[in-house]
């Protein structure tokens, strides 16, 4: 029984023979390839013994590296071994390196990643990922050093025009949150997420979660420091199918009490946020869509109470249907 055609590699292949083949430049690159997916399953793999052999390589295939580093970069025991690599020569590597740095950075890693932007000025792929790294490092340790920043008021979808609906709700067991949590890919793990207190969503026929963050569950979350408040996870219906599709932060926004929220996809790009304030007892905020090709309206308005630790929803839709600001709009030359 083969995992994948390609490559032809048994899925009882022994870690052993998976690590020969993966760092083998004369294995065919399919096989690699399917060797490193083999190895990101398995338990207890740590690719530093050949980690680093690859990477310096500078024969060896670009498409093998990019794999290496985004498939097991987060099993290394060390993220330096990553650091060592990013802004060498190996640059196209860059923004997988950073990718996996974002979610298992520390702070010696935010200041690698500090060195390098400012060694690189403009607006390039790779900035734009250390950018993201960086920011998402700091909200993880909570150091406040890295914050993003508010969208203008004219970025936000509205109703005008198209018809809405509800997003169901329901709460979730704690059997189920844990079923769910154990389905998610640790590498894009943010936080430790609770399993209770979790919701289920139904937004357009697709099957969402909100998972809290531990800390906001035992009531032991700083709110005057940047951070992650929960993970929204989506189901994609085949077994072990559930994954990360978004990440909600909330960061200080001046006043005492002011915070503004961002929910963002693992790739660090802002699809939702919006004003939230803190009081003694509850995290009232209320988050919109933002403009971007083919996106609708949302809006989920809700507070967190202090007390109970329960979301109490106040308005929660969708935008349906198709308008002008929806259609992506194409270029004359890509036109027929």
């Amino acid at each position: 029984m083969y995992s994948n055609d390609i490559g032809k590699i048994s899925s009882r292949t022994t870690r052993k023979k998976l690590i020969e083949i993966s760092s083998t430049r004369g294995e065919a690159l399919e096989k690699r390839i399917n060797a490193i997916n083999l190895l990101s399953v398995k338990k207890e793999v740590d690719p530093g013994s050949f980690f680093g052999k690859v990477l310096r390589d500078k024969k060896e295939d670009i498409v093998v590296k990019n794999n290496l580093v985004l498939k097991l970069g987060h099993r290394l025991k060390s993220v330096r071994t990553l650091e060592n690599f990013l802004g060498k020569e190996y640059g196209k590597i860059d923004r997988s390196i950073l990718q996996v740095l974002a979610y298992r950075g520390d702070a010696k890693s935010a200041e690698k990643i500090t060195a390098y932007l400012n060694d690189n000025k403009g607006s390039s792929p790779e900035i734009r990922k250390a950018q993201f790294a960086r920011m998402l490092i700091s909200y993880r340790l909570n150091d406040n050093k890295a914050t993003l920043p508010k969208s203008k008021p004219g970025a936000f979808e509205n109703f005008r025009g198209i018809d809405s609906e509800v997003i169901k709700r329901q709460k979730l067991s704690s059997s189920k949150a844990t079923e769910i949590i154990n389905e998610l890919d640790d590498a894009y793990k943010l936080v430790p997420l609770a399993v209770e207190k979790a919701q289920k969503l139904d937004c357009q026929g697709k099957t969402l979660t909100i998972l809290l963050n531990k800390a906001l569950v035992s009531n032991t979350f700083d709110f005057k420091k940047n951070g992650i408040v929960a993970s929204i996870t989506q189901d994609d219906y085949c077994p072990g199918g559930h994954f990360i599709k978004y990440h909600v932060l909330i960061n200080k926004a001046g006043r005492s009490g002011d915070h503004w929220v961002h929910i963002i996809n693992p790739n660090g790009q802002v699809l939702m946020e919006g004003p939230a304030i803190k009081r003694k007892d509850d995290f009232s905020f209320q988050v919109k869509a933002l403009k971007r090709a083919g996106s609708t309206p949302v809006l989920f308005d809700a507070t967190f109470d202090l007390n109970t630790t329960e979301i109490n929803v106040k308005e929660a839709r969708s935008g349906i249907g198709l308008r002008k600001s929806s259609v992506i709009q194409l270029s004359s030359r890509y036109k027929d």
